[in-house]
């Protein structure tokens, strides 16, 4: 089973926040008789802010390099790399709210 262990490196009040970014988060990945330091790190894992006042975690966008997000043909954000199924998604999620809350 993974294990995955996440550290909020930067936490926005809501007095602070610019746009729905509420935190970053670090995500440490540890794969079966894997290194006891983690295998895998996402840094700039993101808490975003849904217009209902709900939460959600994104994974890093990619950028171009005057900033500004790239987005696919349907206009989602490309992301820098994601889980490829539900359980490590759900993983990375508990993981990230677990610390944020």
């Amino acid at each position: 089973m993974l294990q995955t262990q996440a550290e909020i490196t930067k936490y926005f009040s809501p007095q602070e926040r610019r746009g729905r970014l509420a935190a970053f988060a670090k995500v440490t990945l540890f794969f079966p008789q894997g290194n006891q330091d983690g295998d895998f790190v996402i840094h700039n894992v993101q808490v975003l802010e849904r217009s209902d006042s709900t939460l959600r975690v994104s994974m890093p966008p990619q950028r171009k390099g005057n900033g500004e997000i790239v987005e696919d043909i349907n206009g989602f954000w490309r992301e820098v790399c994601h889980p490829i199924n539900a359980e490590t998604r759900q993983s990375i999620v508990n993981a990230v709210m677990t610390e944020f809350t």
